[in-house]
């Protein structure tokens, strides 16, 4: 929940407003039929890496688009300021940080801007709380399957004692 928290006060510092929608729920793979202390788990092992693999997604995008000033004069006080920024502008359906448009021609019409600054806030805020999360409920898992059956209410009963509620 803090994690939302944090998402909607970001939203809400720049502008933007947060309206609830519903979420799909995943009916696929290990999801499917949930029957099981050892399935749900494994569930949520799948659920956490689907999140991680989205989250290094936007990374992974984020850090493809090369900062690029062309042929500008810009004096060298503002060049590095300039270069750090961490916006995107999609104008003509091309993607590239602001810089790169700055001395270009901007009098076409804006179609998109990306706040890069999200891509960082979910890399240092988030992406190392997912990775840990996702090894924990791992381990559950592990620890369920040396019990063999999936009833097993001595694995059961050892995943309720090292479970934090």
């Amino acid at each position: 929940m803090q994690h939302a928290e944090k998402f909607i006060d970001y939203q809400n510092q720049r502008g933007g407003t947060y309206s609830i929608s519903s979420v799909e729920k995943k009916s696929d793979g290990k999801c499917a039929a949930i029957t099981s202390l050892k399935k749900g788990f494994q569930c949520a092992v799948e659920l956490e890496m689907d999140v991680t693999r989205a989250l290094n997604s936007l990374l992974t995008d984020v850090s493809d688009v090369k900062a690029e000033i062309g042929n500008c004069e810009i004096d060298d006080g503002n060049k590095d300021l300039l270069l750090s920024q961490s916006i995107l502008v999609t104008v003509n359906g091309t993607t590239k940080a602001l810089n790169h448009h700055v001395c270009g021609d901007l009098e076409s019409k804006l179609e998109k801007v990306e706040y890069v600054e999200l891509g960082e806030m979910i890399a240092h805020d988030f992406l190392g709380h997912q990775l840990e999360d996702t090894k924990e409920l791992a381990n559950y898992v592990g620890t369920l399957e040396k019990f063999g059956d999936s009833e097993s209410a001595l694995g059961s009963y050892l995943v309720d004692k090292h479970l934090e509620l």
